[in-house]
């Protein structure tokens, strides 16, 4: 009966052992989730923050190269 006992008891210290190990990688997975998640709040936050500064600055229109540049009949060079 000892040795049943004996394998019963190195079983479950061996399930706990994997147990323990199991909930430390989720808590370390939880971390990184939890880092991404802050960062993708940062870059949500600077791209919304960005988008709002150019959407109140004024934009030159384009009107082509300047004269100066570029003579009316030049081809450009590639």
């Amino acid at each position: 009966m000892d040795g049943e006992w004996g394998r019963c008891a190195e079983y479950l210290r061996t399930s706990n052992s994997r147990l323990q190990d199991a909930v430390e990688e989720k808590a370390q997975i939880v971390q990184k989730f939890q880092l991404v998640g802050q960062f993708i709040d940062q870059m949500r936050n600077g791209h919304s923050a960005l988008s709002q500064l150019t959407a109140t600055q004024p934009t030159a229109a384009f009107d082509g190269p300047p004269s100066s540049t570029a003579p009316a009949n030049s081809k450009p060079s590639f």
